[in-house]
């Protein structure tokens, strides 16, 4: 009976001691207004908006216009530059040969032969040959031969001593030498030629004088002569 009692008692003793460790631990926190706390639930994922579906035929065109590639814009010509002049100071003296495919201006002295594929100016001297595309001697003399793929032009104060070769000339200075064209020579009234003239049409002006033969080819309807009144003509 004792040993119940005493069982009884340490059961109780224990129950308090559980009562209590649990009220320490486990007891429940007092919420406002009489409510019990919310319990604590898991947020549920947000729902993903679908892409907007794009059509098959423009997704096509999408991908056709990135990878198409930018528009090139045509390249512009660049501007031509001015040709260049090849220039020959009055004070200068050149020994030797010249060949350039630029235009030239010569004020000064050239003793050798000067070739160009474009157009000399002359206002100096050369002693030696001249083969350009075309030639203006200003007041300068050339003592040698002229070749010219276009046309020749000689002023008053113009002297070459040496044969002519070229399309065309146009004298009002004076020429000691041969003369052939394969188009026409005007004489103007400054003009001297000592020499024959090879051309298809010839046209002395009042004041011209010629000393030498004229030669026209051989079809008399391209041979074409005109003398004015006071040409001096010496055969």
């Amino acid at each position: 009976m004792k040993n119940d009692n005493k069982e009884t008692e340490n059961r109780s003793l224990w129950q308090k001691v559980k009562d209590g460790f649990s009220s320490f631990f486990f007891e429940p926190i007092p919420t406002t207004g009489g409510t019990d706390m919310p319990q604590k639930t898991n947020p549920e994922p947000a729902k993903k908006t679908p892409a907007p579906q794009t059509p098959q035929n423009e997704t096509r065109d999408i991908f056709r216009k990135k990878d198409a590639p930018a528009p090139i814009s045509p390249i512009q010509p660049a501007a031509s530059a001015a040709p260049e002049k090849a220039y020959i100071p009055k004070d200068t003296v050149i020994e030797g040969n010249i060949v350039t495919s630029s235009d030239m201006q010569i004020l000064g002295i050239v003793n050798g032969n000067v070739t160009s594929e474009g157009q000399i100016s002359l206002s100096g001297k050369i002693v030696g040959n001249v083969e350009a595309g075309s030639l203006t001697v200003n007041s300068g003399t050339i003592s040698g031969d002229i070749a010219c793929t276009a046309g020749v032009t000689l002023t008053n104060q113009a002297i070459i001593n040496g044969k002519i070769d070229a399309q065309s000339v146009d004298c009002n200075g004076e020429i000691r030498g041969d003369v052939k064209t394969s188009k026409t020579v005007i004489l103007r009234p400054s003009a001297l030629v000592c020499g024959d003239i090879i051309t298809k049409t010839i046209n002395m002006q009042d004041g011209a004088i010629l000393q030498g033969n004229v030669k026209m080819p051989a079809d008399k309807t391209s041979a074409q002569i005109y003398f004015e009144q006071g040409a001096v003509e010496n055969m």
